[in-house]
């Protein structure tokens, strides 16, 4: 299908051959904390094997508005984790997601980084830019663990193939 220059909105839905998207949330008025990231348009993708949940760049403040207006429809067998896994959605976003793998687009240092990275230490500086719920990739990655997470795709590791 051609581009149009037509953007899809929240609760808008598309089918292209046997695959169907549901677009779950797509810029939302007031969200300032970082309006970039936040405005990411969440998309839910259902082959006839499978469902994949793209969150894009959400931090915490979007991924609080998902799971209030969609938890129900987050369900999804692959999840592509928001914000490349960090300073992202709260683990209750990824607990109705329920996934059985996670991409992760991320380098090296940025998989492992730690919980509280160096230049999120700083507590009253991230309240003065009112943002409080900030945390490395390690935290993401032991919310997988408890959440029973079987496969992890990292783009540190080069491409890898997924059967949908």
């Amino acid at each position: 299908m051609p581009y149009s220059g037509y953007r899809q909105h929240q609760g808008e839905s598309l089918d292209i051959d046997e695959i169907h998207i549901d677009f779950l949330f797509s810029y939302h008025e007031g969200l300032t904390a970082n309006i970039i990231n936040d405005s990411s348009l969440v998309f839910k993708v259902t082959t006839p094997n499978k469902t994949v949940m793209f969150l894009g760049d959400l931090e915490p403040d979007a991924g609080d508005l998902l799971f209030r207006e969609s938890r129900h429809l987050l369900k999804s067998d692959i999840c592509q984790m928001a914000h490349h896994g960090h300073m992202n959605v709260g683990m209750e976003v990824y607990a109705a997601i329920m996934p059985e793998a996670c991409l992760w687009c991320c380098a090296d240092w940025l998989y492992n980084e730690p919980e509280i990275p160096p230049y999120l230490e700083d507590a009253q500086r991230l309240r003065r830019m009112g943002r409080i719920r900030m945390y490395g990739t390690a935290v993401t990655r032991k919310w997988m663990d408890i959440l029973g997470v079987r496969k992890h795709y990292v783009t540190k590791d080069g491409t890898q193939r997924i059967e949908l």
